[in-house]
């Protein structure tokens, strides 16, 4: 068990390493037996991660025992598991380019290359606020229909798997330059990949990502952006910050070029407001 736990603790840290997610954003879990699964807790920082923030979760009804608690999209990694017997590795993340694809509400990608993992098409799920039933029905759907081992979550960002920790990890690297690939054939960006937040055509840019409004709630003004001084006023760290503004300009491009309106202002509003009422607390919930 304690290599298995390893393997999820070294996964999230090099999802830092490599950019494909922010802060605690994302998770990442292995299937331990046929019974249980072990997933990231919520809130928790992938650097300093420690066994006992491993979560053992019962694939069945997803109790599990203590008082740390496990991600809040432990429902996804639920289905993935009771629906691909080959999965025995899932990561979820908020990578740049597959999240912007996500914002078009197109059905599937279809792709015109060969990328490991991913077959002939990527399936888009439908959109749910994060941590719903919701979430977790729009994944079941399209696993039923599809053998990619990458699935889009719309307006959120992907979700990934293989029979291990490599072969989950290629199939992640693989959507990224799939995705990349497909907004470039679509016009959205460029081979120089200019910089979104400096493409996007108005002063304020809405919410197309649920990590964006839970920072930043409805939209952000954009005129003369300074990341610092978004982070100063935000209460976030700068790092953060410049991340989320990029991927959710390039999301805002993309989903316009789909004819793709941003995520509905009230539900801007509730995750900005779980963000606010409960983040600071899992971060401060150490062991």
């Amino acid at each position: 068990m304690d290599i298995l736990k390893q393997s999820v603790i070294e996964a999230g840290r090099e999802l830092c390493r490599r950019g494909l997610i922010a802060r605690t954003w994302g998770n990442v879990s292995v299937r331990t037996d046929e019974n249980h699964f072990a997933i990231t807790a919520s809130g928790r920082e992938y650097d300093s991660l420690t066994e006992n923030e491993i979560v053992t979760v019962n694939l069945k009804d997803l109790s599990y025992e203590g008082d740390i608690v496990p991600s809040g999209e432990k429902k996804v990694h639920q289905q993935i598991y009771k629906l691909r017997p080959d999965a025995g590795f899932v990561i979820h993340t908020h990578q740049t380019y597959a999240s912007a694809v996500a914002a078009m509400g197109i059905e599937k990608v279809r792709l015109t290359a060969v990328y490991p993992g991913l077959g002939l098409s990527v399936p888009c799920a439908e959109y749910g606020l994060p941590g719903s039933k919701q979430v977790a029905k729009g994944i079941a759907k399209v696993l039923r229909t599809s053998d990619s081992k990458a699935i889009l979550m719309s307006n959120h960002g992907a979700v990934c798997f293989g029979r291990d920790r490599d072969e989950a990890f290629e199939t992640l690297l693989s959507l990224e330059d799939a995705c990349r690939d497909f907004l470039r054939n679509t016009g959205v960006v460029t081979e120089k990949d200019d910089d979104p937040v400096k493409a996007w055509p108005r002063k304020k840019i809405g919410v197309y990502l649920d990590d964006f409004a839970q920072m930043f709630g409805t939209h952000l003004n954009l005129r003369n952006y300074n990341p610092q001084s978004v982070a100063d006023r935000y209460g976030e760290d700068v790092e953060a910050v410049e991340m989320v503004v990029y991927k959710n300009c390039l999301a805002g491009l993309a989903a316009v070029t789909a004819g793709r309106n941003p995520i509905k202002m009230r539900e801007c509003l509730y995750m900005r407001r779980v963000y606010k009422k409960k983040y600071s607390k899992l971060i401060s919930m150490r062991v």
